[in-house]
């Protein structure tokens, strides 16, 4: 969680149930290894990482609106783009097209950088969102949806029935265009063998 003084790339004025694309962050509560482990770079999902991606994979199915994109599961957190459209569609370029969002629309975000290694490793944020308004098209809700059905599966097979899987919050960013988008791509499949080399 940053510190107080540390600015927070969030866009108050902006509606998330906006048809585009978003990079999100999910960690793991306390930070806790529960997904896997890493090895030579290749990230071995364990039992929980594997519901972990079948529920990722589930959030697209259960909603005509939403589409996936590169995702990875990480020991203690998840990085994924999911795609808010404007209306079912199984045209992937056309997905990407109602994506990228209008120049007049696109978010600033000043000094605000994907980054491998510590960020990624600790979970630090780029931008930062507790749940807003849980309207069922809202990003806040479909990742609401996500973390709940995952951590349900996770609490069932290891015998916590309620116990905290999730932090609270996620971490957010709007992707811009198709620059940022191919760059959110590397990113997340560059992760595992990035953490590797990370001191």
């Amino acid at each position: 969680m940053p510190s107080p003084n540390r600015h927070v790339a969030r866009l108050p004025a902006f509606d998330y149930r906006t048809p585009a694309a978003y990079f999100i962050t999910v960690c793991a509560a306390e930070r806790a290894r529960l997904f896997g482990t890493i090895h030579d770079g290749v990230m071995h999902p364990s039992t929980f990482g594997r519901v972990v991606e079948e529920e990722w994979q589930r959030t697209a199915d259960l909603r005509p609106n939403v589409r996936i994109d590169a995702f990875v599961v990480m020991p203690n957190h998840v990085h994924g783009i999911l795609w808010i459209t404007p209306e079912a569609t199984t045209d992937p370029r056309r997905d990407a097209a109602c994506c990228v969002l209008p120049f007049a629309a696109r978010p600033a975000w000043p000094g605000v950088r994907f980054r491998h290694g510590e960020d990624a490793a600790r979970c630090v944020p780029t931008g930062i969102r507790s749940f807003g308004p849980l309207d069922a098209a809202s990003m806040s809700s479909i990742v609401r949806a996500f973390k709940s059905a995952a951590a349900r599966r996770i609490n069932v097979l290891r015998g916590t029935p309620g116990a905290a899987v999730w932090q609270s919050r996620f971490h957010d960013r709007v992707v811009r265009d198709a620059d940022e988008l191919a760059h959110a791509r590397r990113y997340v499949a560059g992760n595992p063998a990035a953490v590797t080399r990370s001191p």
